[in-house]
């Protein structure tokens, strides 16, 4: 069975702004890009244990990484995978989620 896979807030957040920082040098490539990212989080549905767990860093939290450039945060509950963030290079996602 597939789980369910929801966005939180701040993940829509972040992959608006990624897709803004990346179209204002090429506006068809940000489109794509995050397009690649949402079908990369698709993955999760059928195998919700691929990230890596990192619960140093917050309970129950895994970190899935896409083109080496993007770590992907999320919880996996009973039916759902919830998307907490979308981290791009050279963020420090590791600060940002222990502190959350």
């Amino acid at each position: 069975m597939k789980l369910n896979l929801v966005y939180s807030r701040r993940a829509n957040r972040d992959l608006a702004d990624l897709y803004r920082y990346i179209a204002l040098d090429q506006p068809d490539a940000a489109d794509r890009f995050r397009r690649e990212i949402i079908a990369h989080c698709e993955i999760l549905r059928d195998n919700p244990q691929l990230g890596v767990a990192r619960s140093d860093l917050r309970k129950d939290v895994r970190i899935f990484s896409f083109k080496r450039r993007v770590a992907i945060a999320y919880v996996v509950t009973d039916d759902t995978i919830q998307i907490l963030r979308v981290f791009y290079a050279g963020q420090d996602f590791e600060t940002i989620i222990g502190g959350a």
